[in-house]
């Protein structure tokens, strides 16, 4: 008969099978427990379903059984330690599944050092040793063989620093650890897998905030030193179907964390954002790296122009490509120079006036003062006639003044510009 013994140098202590919340690793480095509920809800998973569990505390075996109880009219059954009742029912972790009671049990056994987790023939006592013996059954089996996608203590690290590592893969699909333990289950697939040092894990030992993880992971990613793998996953982070593709409102990046050579591979490469690759042309598209909006906006400080894709172009932060404008936007455009020149104030469209894209939607307009330019949005454009007025004026007094956004310069510069225009319309004594 073939048994699942998992197994750790020491003597567990009785009442960690029974007392709630008694954990003695929380806040300790290193240590993966903090809880001190974990083998109580593995004890009451694997009596539930029906598996066979022996437990042995150095020489002495600890008994484990089960004892009906009503409440209210409801039948359980409550766990027995040495035949004394506990609190527990074995409907406690009613959601856990085998991997997260195996799991927990080969948690603790790592915490308390010198841990093991083999197939054995037959079961018994070993002095100064914790032994759990489960029974083998096929779901067992098949735990087992995917050992690696539960625990990371088998993968290649292929980079690491303080706040988790980067792991070769080695299975389908995405495998996040905390510790060295799996902590996220997702349909997503990755580039890579990591181990995180630290991030929130509810009482199930798994991600409490979801949306946190991408941000935790290129947080790592921003200190790798290896080229190839920063390449690697610059160059595939765009496809939704990664976790890399990062596109949580919520993420928070830093960019203070960029290596030197992530920062070397930027400025080697032509990059663009997601949002905007769609107005990539064919020739654009196989020699530009789509990133991931949020990752985009953290390397274009870290580069120049030369480094965006063809005719993008970041100026006061603002990342924008030009683009014709259609007949109905060349319409409204010059719906509004005639408004200027019916008013005899031609000044605002002395400069050039040309149409782009913007990353940020809510821009209606930007002054390029290296270029004495005019750029209107589409938002602008497409609110009509008015906003197209409304922001060549403003952008113009930009252009002329040379004053920033709302400052006391700008304002001053708004109430010259007026004085001008009512002196040229029809004054005489100023």
């Amino acid at each position: 008969m073939k048994y699942l013994r998992i197994s750790n140098k020491g003597i567990i202590n009785v009442e960690a099978l029974t007392l709630l919340g008694a954990s003695t690793k929380r806040g300790l480095n290193g240590k993966i427990g903090m809880f001190g509920s974990g083998n109580k809800y593995a004890l009451a998973f694997l009596l539930r379903n029906g598996f066979e569990v022996s437990i042995y505390a150095g020489n002495e075996k600890i008994e484990i059984g089960t004892e009906k109880a009503q409440f209210r009219d409801n039948d359980f059954e409550v766990i027995t330690i040495n035949s004394t009742k506990t609190s527990i029912t074995t409907e406690f972790g009613k959601d856990w599944k085998l991997w997260q009671a195996i799991r927990e049990l080969y948690c603790n056994a790592i915490d308390e050092g010198h841990p093991s987790l083999e197939y054995v023939s037959d079961i018994g006592p070993v002095e100064d040793e914790t032994h759990f013996y489960i029974r083998n059954r096929k779901e067992i089996a098949s735990f087992v063989g995917d050992f690696d996608k539960y625990f990371s203590e088998n993968r290649k690290v292929l980079f690491e620093c303080k706040h988790g590592k980067i792991l070769e893969k080695a299975t389908e699909g995405f495998n996040l650890f905390r510790r060295g333990i799996k902590c996220f289950n997702s349909n997503k697939n990755s580039v890579y897998d990591y181990d995180l040092v630290n991030i929130d894990i509810d009482e199930n030992r798994l991600v409490k905030y979801g949306w946190e993880v991408p941000s935790k992971i290129w947080n790592v990613i921003y200190q790798c030193t290896d080229k190839e793998i920063i390449k690697n996953i610059l160059f595939n982070c765009s496809d939704s179907e990664y976790i890399e593709c990062i596109s949580s409102d919520f993420a928070v990046l830093n960019s203070e964390l960029m290596s030197d050579e992530y920062i070397e591979i930027l400025n080697e490469i032509k990059i663009a954002p997601k949002g905007l690759s769609g107005l990539l042309n064919i020739d654009e598209v196989g020699n530009t790296t789509v990133l991931p909006s949020l990752v985009f906006n953290q390397a274009k400080t870290k580069v120049s122009n030369d480094n965006l894709a063809s005719k993008f172009k970041i100026y006061q932060n603002e990342l924008y490509r030009e683009i014709p404008m259609n007949e109905l936007q060349i319409s409204t455009l010059n719906k509004a120079k005639d408004f200027f020149k019916e008013c005899n104030y031609d000044e605002p469209i002395s400069y050039p006036i040309s149409y782009a894209v913007f990353e940020n939607k809510e821009v209606l307009g930007l002054a390029n003062l290296e270029e004495k330019k005019i750029i209107l949005s589409e938002l602008c454009v497409s609110k009509g006639t008015q906003s197209v007025i409304e922001t060549i004026i403003e952008e113009y007094v930009h252009l002329q003044y040379e004053v920033g956004d709302e400052t006391r310069r700008f304002q001053d510069a708004v109430i010259s510009e007026f004085v001008v225009m009512l002196k040229k319309k029809n004054a005489y004594l100023v």
